[in-house]
């Protein structure tokens, strides 16, 4: 191999990347180059700088001048090809798949649809293709369904390509917030229907109105085993004698009622009871008119005016039983006598704290 001597290989370099340089005699003592292509001078429209090195002047060609050289411009090229959507639709209806059950689904054919990816159909849920042909028949698998999916899902259904379903996670429940403001009043609403007329008190005669209180000390009747029948309690305005009977018709609770008619009446009293198993019944007895009396109990024994009883069953010895009641007693003769009756079935009872009052309404 011959071995190159540095003169040898500098004039090869100054051959090959200058070309043949001319030499030339200048002032004494200086030698002159002269490049070949005039590549000592330049461009013309733009010219080497004085001792602007060859390297340097390239450069500067390259990086200002050589994109002002651009030609005119081409011919355009063709059109291209239309693109694909980023979806496709379902050609027909399907019945909701379970996740054990793959099955092909006949779409319109799009190659953005591949292999492996996961797709989103619209109402239906999230599937993996396993496999597609080449006319839009999909092979696919299903790896979560909508939340309450119909069971047939309709044609003409969105398929397009997605990510993988995200975990369904629930965060932490959050502080609970400040009240709002109050809200302003809402509407008042609709004027409600008009009730029933009241009954009209009549003006005039205060003896068509009246009361009664008695506080304590009533007579009562107890019944025996060999008397198991109901007995009459009545409520007297005094305490009562040793020989009650012999004064209970003078001290009864009986009203007079002076002319015929309407009359309301209101009752309110306390009985009490001195046997168990207690049964009573007390009320109004209109004791002019007996037809206009009914019996409230079984055996049809005591029969009081209608809508003015009250009865009561089953209580224990000892306990202290209110009773009221308020009702309309219709009287058709003048000077009606009216009483205030209680009877106890198997029982002891004693009337206590009693107050009567009537008002004639027509």
């Amino acid at each position: 191999m011959i071995c190159e001597t540095l003169q040898s290989q500098l004039d090869n370099f100054t051959l090959q990347f200058f070309g043949t340089v001319t030499k030339s005699d200048g002032a004494p003592g200086v030698v002159n180059w002269e490049l070949p292509c005039g590549l000592d001078i330049g461009l013309t429209t733009n010219p080497r700088g004085f001792d602007e090195g060859i390297s340097c002047y390239y450069l500067r060609l390259l990086r200002d001048e050589i994109a002002k050289l651009a030609g005119p411009p081409g011919t355009p090229g063709l059109a291209g090809a239309a693109g694909y959507s980023g979806y496709t639709v379902t050609m027909a209806s399907f019945v909701q798949p379970t996740t054990a059950s793959p099955f092909v689904l006949r779409t319109l054919f799009n190659p953005v649809i591949k292999e492996n990816e996961i797709v989103y159909i619209n109402q239906s849920g999230w599937y993996q293709v396993l496999w597609i042909d080449d006319v839009g028949n999909l092979t696919l698998s299903l790896l979560q369904p909508m939340l309450n999916a119909p069971v047939i899902i309709p044609m003409a259904r969105i398929v397009v390509p997605v990510g993988p379903k995200g975990a369904d996670q629930t965060g932490p429940v959050g502080n609970l917030g400040q009240p709002g403001d109050k809200g302003d009043p809402g509407p008042q609403g609709a004027t409600g229907i008009d009730g029933e007329d009241g009954v009209t008190l009549l003006a005039g005669a205060t003896q068509q109105n009246g009361s009664f209180i008695g506080l304590d000390g009533w007579e009562s009747f107890s019944v025996s085993a060999s008397e198991p029948e109901a007995k009459l309690v009545t409520f007297e305005q005094d305490d009562a004698p040793a020989d009650s009977e012999a004064v209970a018709e003078t001290k009864r609770v009986k009203f007079s009622l002076i002319a015929a008619g309407k009359y309301l009446f209101r009752v309110v009293s306390t009985l009490y009871t001195f046997n168990g198993d207690a049964v009573l019944y007390a009320g109004l007895v209109d004791t002019t008119n007996a037809a206009n009396n009914v019996s409230p109990d079984p055996a049809g024994t005591n029969k009081f005016l209608p809508g003015s009883y009250i009865n009561s069953n089953k209580h224990d010895a000892g306990l202290a039983i209110p009773i009221s009641s308020s009702s309309i007693i219709t009287t058709t003769s003048n000077y009606t006598t009216i009483e205030l009756r209680a009877f106890g079935k198997g029982c002891r009872l004693l009337p206590e704290n009693t107050t009567v009052t009537w008002v004639r309404v027509t």
